[in-house]
């Protein structure tokens, strides 16, 4: 990976790039990360997948659309809220650990890895 997007992936908030794919921590900077792929003169996904965390509305106009896990608002705030009623039940307990569910959103910035890559 050159330097050019090396750069262009810290900035982005790019949490790995490597084995041609970057995962990137938040959705709205996936636009910035493939603009900076394709500055480079890379494709994506065809050259370089995108995987971003998150969702938002307005990712459906990202050109494109990034592939994604996202978090159900739902279940995690289902959560959430057990957690505050046991906290409150057990004030002097330790920290616990928390998973909440996620779902897949398919887009068109990730593709399989092939030996072209």
């Amino acid at each position: 990976m050159n330097m050019k997007i090396l750069t262009a992936c810290i900035l982005c908030g790019v949490m790995a790039a490597a084995a041609n794919t970057a995962e990137i921590r938040k959705i709205d900077a996936a636009e910035a990360v493939v603009a900076g792929l394709r500055q480079s003169g890379l494709r994506v996904p065809e050259d370089v997948s995108v995987l971003a965390f998150g969702d938002r509305l307005e990712a459906d106009y990202y050109d494109p659309r990034p592939t994604a896990f996202s978090v159900l608002l739902r279940d995690q705030a289902y959560r959430t809220l057990e957690l505050i009623g046991w906290r409150l039940r057990n004030p002097g307990a330790a920290p616990v650990a928390a998973q909440t569910a996620v779902c897949f959103v398919e887009g068109k910035s990730f593709a399989p890895a092939n030996s072209n890559r």
